[in-house]
């Protein structure tokens, strides 16, 4: 649990300002699966140390246990020799070893409960590593995604504004006023084809007049 929470405080303290703007999802997603494998890799480094403390703790328990054996047999030697001073240091020495046994086998026990909280939050954090590696793609689409849309929507509360509405007026009118230049020019230039056409007639009728006049000269 303290291994999920620290992963989570992480991933709060180095994520956070690049989910407030959203800049590049891409790197938000590789910043997130960097932390995650420094997580793990901390984690793995933890369970081998107590992985270890643990084994050398067991060993220590063989050991006074062994020391436990000498002690008796130190007492019953001590009895046999009619030396009940020395059997009574070593039945104290022997009730100190066992009591260190017991210390021992505590420690033992909660170096086990450690090792197993660990062991299943490396398989959580395994978990999610799997989880945001297979999701990546879509993450970033996702993020993308969100990142347009808060663009769009921001764009569209500009445009209910006053001054946007403002500007559109302003531009409308612009418009309006090119649209009228232009239909004037059309205006100008159609009334001057129609003026061409019209002179080429009245030249053509002209022409045609004066050829009929110069025919009947010559008869």
């Amino acid at each position: 649990m303290k291994t999920l929470k620290r992963f989570k405080n992480i991933i709060s303290s180095n994520v956070n300002s690049v989910l407030d703007s959203i800049e590049d999802p891409e790197k938000m997603v590789q910043l997130m699966i960097h932390d995650l494998e420094n997580s793990i890799r901390e984690t793995k480094q933890a369970l081998r140390e107590k992985k270890s403390e643990m084994t050398s703790t067991a060993e220590q328990i063989k050991e006074k246990q062994e020391q436990v054996k000498r002690w008796e047999q130190r007492a019953r030697l001590s009895v046999q020799e009619g030396k009940d001073t020395l059997a009574k240091e070593a039945l104290a020495e022997k009730k100190r070893t066992l009591e260190t046994i017991e210390q021992l086998k505590d420690n033992l026990g909660t170096l086990e409960t450690i090792i197993a909280s660990e062991e299943a939050s490396m398989t959580k954090l395994n978990a999610k590593f799997a989880d945001i590696k297979a999701k990546k793609a879509s993450l970033i689409a996702r993020a993308q995604h969100a990142q347009q849309k808060s663009k769009i929507n921001e764009t569209l509360r500009e445009s209910d504004s006053v001054d946007f509405s403002d500007k559109l007026h302003d531009l409308e009118s612009k418009i309006e006023d090119m649209e009228q230049k232009v239909g004037v020019d059309d205006d100008h230039s159609s009334e001057k084809a129609f003026k061409d056409l019209e002179r080429n007639k009245e030249v053509e009728s002209e022409l045609a007049a004066l050829k009929a006049s110069m025919a009947q000269e010559k008869e």
